[in-house]
């Protein structure tokens, strides 16, 4: 079925006869398997590589044509992820595998320390995970929270593994992520700085539940922030340039330095203050017949207040008549002097 359905579309593309070769292999393998050669998960397009041995040419080949037929479907290439990327170029895998190693040992220098340090700290560690993880600071400014997903054991970026805990040994790729989530949360709650600051110092920053996960799917998912710590109103992506400067700066060493800056008013982070004393209230008992003595009140003004409207038209109509006859001695005035 699904080898029909593939191969009526094959002339679509534009293949050459070594491309509808390739193509008829990849759709004669998903049947096998009973999968759906379009659209195909970058999972899929990577146990095909996996089961089908090859030179990394003959690899390239194979996932541009699996691209081609699904960018002509109207479906998004599986094999644009950068993992199937780093399968299939040995030097791009090699320059992830030393950014990753860079990035690791970059990630134990941030300090976390005081405001708003800490922001800035989660900020960018999630930045430096979505570049071990193979994106462009392109892919990472088109990001929005709906796209990250952390799982016990790393991230998916649209529902696609992007990096795992075994990448950046000793550094939780989840916890990362559920961090930055949260501070988004936090934000989404109560969209103030000194909120965030509050729940930073006091630890107060939780995972979000689903229905908050829903709330900021749309958010873009790295923003710029002020030296305050405050992002951009509305929220707003960073730009790729400035994402490349930040990466180069932390793996250079030369990070940008974030000095702890109190809020306007500390004491909101005082948790160990006393409480002030509150005057008593006594309770207010409410009477229970108030309604009805409110709707019986209603039908009395409204009986009472029937016939306002003819008083309203009669005095109207006299005050009109007053008017003409006034009009009218004034029109006789100068005839009868003449």
């Amino acid at each position: 079925m699904h080898t029909h359905e593939t191969r009526s579309e094959e002339t679509d593309p534009g293949f050459t006869y070594r491309d509808r070769v390739t193509w008829a292999q990849y759709t004669d393998w998903c049947t096998a398997i009973e999968s759906a050669p379009i659209p195909a998960s970058p999972h899929t397009l990577a146990t095909f590589l996996d089961e089908h041995p090859a030179s990394v040419a003959t690899q390239r080949r194979r996932v541009s044509v699996v691209n081609t037929a699904h960018t002509a479907a109207g479906h998004r290439p599986p094999g644009r992820t950068p993992e199937i990327r780093m399968y299939v170029n040995d030097s791009r895998a090699r320059r992830i595998a030393v950014l990753r190693s860079a990035v690791a040992a970059r990630l134990d220098g941030l300090d976390d320390t005081g405001w708003p340090r800490a922001l800035f700290a989660y900020r960018d560690r999630m930045v430096l995970v979505l570049v071990a993880a193979g994106l462009t600071y392109s892919d990472i400014t088109r990001l929005h929270c709906g796209d990250l997903t952390a799982k016990p054991d790393g991230i998916t970026i649209a529902g696609h593994t992007a990096i795992t805990d075994r990448h950046l040994p000793d550094h939780p790729v989840t916890e990362i992520a559920e961090t930055w989530l949260a501070v988004h949360a936090a934000l989404h709650r109560i969209p103030t700085a000194r909120h965030l600051a509050r729940c930073i110092e006091a630890g107060t920053l939780t995972p979000p539940r689903t229905r908050e996960l829903d709330d900021v799917a749309d958010i873009p998912l790295i923003p710029p922030l002020d030296p305050h710590g405050a992002p951009p109103f509305p929220m707003a992506a960073i730009s790729a340039a400035s994402l490349a400067a930040l990466v180069r700066a932390h793996l250079s060493h030369s990070p940008p330095q974030r000095r702890q800056r109190p809020l306007r008013s500390a004491s909101i982070l005082d948790d160990d203050r006393p409480a002030e004393p509150q005057p008593h209230v006594p309770p207010i008992q409410l009477d229970p017949d108030v309604f009805d003595r409110g709707i019986a009140i209603r039908r009395q003004a409204q009986h009472d207040l029937d016939g306002v409207l003819d008083v309203l038209d009669d005095v109207e109509e006299r005050a009109d008549r007053a008017l003409r006859m006034l009009e009218s001695l004034l029109d006789d005035g100068p005839a009868g002097d003449a």
